[in-house]
């Protein structure tokens, strides 16, 4: 598939490295790490992204999720396809479709899991002729 540029927005930096360490290593692919949703925002209004994994932000109430914080992202991403990476995906309450999302991640993870995932969620490459 190529190496393909993700935009991780995770304000836990251990864990960004982490995951960057995943996706770079595991998958593949480039990974650019912001944050918060503003400066994810600011980004994907400036260089092309295939994928956005966000934390869920700004979630105030654990059992009635607000899709709010991904507004931004949208507006200034276009059609890049958006995985949410949270507590909030549990029994089910949050998967693909839900919200927009091409997918959701509920942590704990597992790494096939995530890696199955954000292949399958992946904005398709450029033809490039």
């Amino acid at each position: 598939m190529g190496e393909r540029h993700i935009l991780l927005v995770e304000p836990d930096p251990a864990f960004a490295s982490l995951l960057t360490i995943i996706l770079q290593e595991e998958g593949g692919h480039k990974v650019t790490t912001v944050p918060s949703p503003a400066e994810a925002a600011q980004l994907l209004s400036e260089s092309r992204f295939d994928l956005v994994i966000t934390e869920a932000f700004d979630q105030r109430d654990p059992f009635d999720f607000d899709p709010a914080f991904l507004s931004p992202l949208r507006a200034a991403g276009g059609d890049v396809p958006i995985i949410l990476f949270s507590t909030y995906v549990q029994d089910s309450a949050l998967r693909s479709g839900h919200f927009g999302l091409a997918d959701a991640v509920p942590k704990p993870f597992d790494i096939d899991d995530l890696l199955r995932k954000v292949n399958r969620s992946l904005r398709p490459a450029p033809n490039i002729s």
